[in-house]
């Protein structure tokens, strides 16, 4: 089906309303596509034979309508989309009197006709990134597959062999974002920050878009994540709440496919760090990323220990106080400080913890595996 075929009756109904006159469309064929009459709909409109093999306007009275098949009194005009004959336009009525609609209806329906075709192209451009994002996610390393994803990027004029790194932008779960993700705002403000020509984006889930751009040759990843701060800003101006998260660069599809996993459980991290980073890469997540990998039935030990802090009425200050521990080198007064406490509260605070656990704090070893532990509840089960 043509793109004019997809939209024709609609096109008819817009036209008769400008022009208070009836209209029809037909295809290369002379067939009749869309019109006033709904009931014309695939019959032959004969005069517009002769308007498709010469591309220039015909009318026709009373007589000479009555000897062409499915004309009436009116005129017929070519329609065409950049050099190709796409079809006809016809305005019934007196050719004297509708002939001043002519060029207008041509010129609107060839207007409408370029719009709703780049409309499909995009349509087409955006199922094919996210099918090729898809693959590439979800690319099981066998060599078979590795030249198929190769050959569909090809076809769509992609280099998947030049340096590039996931960007995923991420809204914060609950955030209203129009469309779940898809605002155009949003896509063209991501559009002018990275390569337009090796441009690659999706929307893999809802409030989600993940894009593939080629790293900055100049400028190289620092220059990535400068654009990706950038472009935070941007978006923070037109109400985006959410992080920005950069995998690590990747060369061919394999490594692609590790800069996507990257990302992803980045933003799982990042959306549950306190405060929360507006733009964070895979490498300062690393230590945490690491701890979620471990198998929770080796941590039974543990998630015992914790799940005795979990069942204390500050659970949640107590978890907050051995990360604040751990993360300011485990110093009273840095702690305290970030915590905004008293010296004295938080050393009572920590041998309350002591005394509910059995872990040390100030032992390096059992300060890392409560640390350890709080991460692997805090971000392990917030995984999506």
């Amino acid at each position: 089906m043509s793109v004019l075929e997809e939209f024709s009756q609609e096109l008819v109904i817009l036209s008769t309303r400008l022009i208070g006159e009836k209209v029809l469309f037909t295809d290369t064929e002379g067939i009749i596509i869309g019109c006033s009459d709904e009931d014309r709909v695939g019959e032959l409109h004969e005069a517009s034979l002769d308007v498709l093999r010469t591309r220039q306007s015909g009318a026709h009275d009373t007589r000479a309508a009555s000897g062409l098949k499915g004309t009436f009194e009116g005129i017929t005009l070519p329609l065409e989309y950049g050099d190709s004959l796409v079809g006809t336009v016809g305005i019934t009525g007196d050719p004297q009197r509708v002939s001043q609609y002519g060029q207008m209806i041509k010129a609107f329906a060839e207007m409408m006709l370029r719009y709703r075709a780049g409309q499909f192209q995009r349509t087409q451009k955006e199922r094919e990134c996210q099918d090729l994002v898809r693959q590439v996610m979800h690319f099981n390393g066998s060599d078979e597959k590795l030249e198929q994803i190769r050959a569909q990027a090809e076809s769509m004029g992609y280099d998947l062999s030049l340096p590039r790194a996931a960007v995923l932008i991420r809204a914060e779960p609950g955030a209203e974002t129009e469309n779940d993700g898809k605002d155009n705002t949003a896509e063209e403000m991501i559009r002018q920050y990275f390569d337009r020509h090796q441009y690659i984006c999706a929307v893999p889930e809802p409030r989600k878009i993940l894009a593939l751009p080629t790293v900055p040759e100049d400028r190289g990843m620092a220059g990535l994540l400068e654009d990706c701060r950038a472009l935070y800003r941007q978006l923070e101006a037109v109400g985006f709440r959410g992080v920005i998260c950069l995998g690590s660069m990747a060369r061919g599809i394999r490594e692609l496919r590790e800069s996507c996993e990257d990302a992803r459980m980045t933003s799982g991290i990042a959306l549950h760090m306190k405060p929360r980073p507006q733009v964070i890469t895979a490498e300062e997540t690393l230590m945490e990323r690491m701890i979620i990998s471990i198998p929770s039935g080796r941590c039974q030990g543990i998630r015992t220990a914790l799940n005795v802090l979990n069942d204390q009425r500050d659970a949640a200050e107590l978890r907050h106080l051995i990360r604040c521990w751990c993360e300011n080198s485990f110093s009273i007064s840095d702690t305290a400080r970030a915590m905004f406490i008293h010296k004295n509260t938080l050393i009572y605070r920590i041998e309350r913890v002591e005394r509910l656990t059995g872990f040390r704090l100030r032992s390096f070893r059992d300060a890392m595996l409560l640390y350890m532990a709080v991460c692997i509840q805090q971000y392990g089960e917030q995984q999506e």
